[in-house]
C-alpha cells in the first residue's frame, strides 16, 4: 500500500514538473516573440520619412522634417487632410495674401523662400515640367525669348517655346483685386481665360505608392 502511494505521488510530481516545464517553455517562446515584435516596431519607428507620404494622416497637416534621398534633411509643409486625393502631399508652393514677392531670381527659387505657415516656394523643386525647363528673369532656359515671357508674365515659370509663353502662371504678380489685365496669377484651362486672377494657389506633389 505504501509502495503504491509512493509510486502515485512520484508519478504526480513528475507530471507536475512536466506541466511546469511545458508552461515555462511556452512562456519563454511567447517572451521571445514579444521581444521580436517590439524590436521590429522600434526599427519601424526609427525610419525617417522620405516625404509627406510617409507621415500618417492622423498627425494632421503642418510642418514636418523629411529626408529625401540625395538631399538630406529639410522642413516642409505636409497636407495630410486632402483625403479625396490620397493625403500625404508635400506642398512646394502656396500663395494667399500677396505679402511674399514671387518675381525673384533663380537662386531664390533654388534655395526656397517665404514662410512655410504663410506664403512660400520650397527649394530644390526646379525640376522640368513635361520637359519644359523652369525660367526666371535672370536665367533663361529655352531658345525662345523667355526674357520677354518673364517680363510679360511678371513671375518665373515653365514657359513654352511660342508666343503665348504659357497657359498658366501661379507665380505671377499677385493682384489683391480681380483684374482684367494680363500678368496676374491665372490658370487658363480653369476659366478658359488669361485674365481671371486667382487669389489663392497651392502646388503640391505626392509620391506614387
Amino acid at each position: 500500500m505504501i509502495n503504491t502511494l509512493f509510486l502515485f505521488l512520484n508519478a504526480l510530481i513528475i507530471l507536475m514538473v512536466a506541466i511546469y516545464v511545458n508552461h515555462t517553455e511556452r512562456l519563454i517562446l511567447q517572451l521571445k516573440e514579444d521581444v521580436r515584435k517590439s524590436l521590429q516596431l522600434e526599427r519601424v519607428s526609427e525610419e525617417k520619412p522620405i516625404d509627406c507620404t510617409d507621415i500618417h494622416v492622423s498627425e494632421g497637416s503642418g510642418i514636418y522634417t523629411i529626408y529625401p534621398k540625395g538631399i538630406g534633411r529639410i522642413n516642409v509643409y505636409c497636407d495630410l487632410d486632402t483625403y479625396n486625393i490620397g493625403g500625404g502631399w508635400t506642398v512646394f508652393q502656396h500663395r494667399e495674401t500677396g505679402e511674399e514677392d514671387f518675381n525673384r531670381e533663380w537662386i531664390d527659387y533654388e534655395n526656397g523662400f517665404g514662410n512655410l505657415r504663410k506664403e512660400f516656394w520650397l527649394g530644390n523643386s526646379l525640376w522640368n515640367n513635361n520637359n519644359k525647363p523652369f525660367t526666371t528673369w535672370d536665367k533663361h532656359n529655352i531658345k525662345f525669348d523667355t526674357e520677354e515671357c518673364e517680363k510679360y508674365e511678371e513671375g518665373p515659370w515653365w514657359f513654352f517655346e511660342h508666343r503665348r509663353c504659357t497657359v498658366g502662371n501661379l507665380n505671377g504678380k499677385y493682384l489683391k483685386e480681380k483684374s482684367g489685365d494680363y500678368g496676374g496669377i491665372y490658370w487658363y484651362h480653369w476659366q478658359t481665360s488669361y485674365k481671371v486672377t486667382l487669389q489663392k494657389t497651392t502646388m503640391m506633389i505626392r509620391r506614387i505608392l
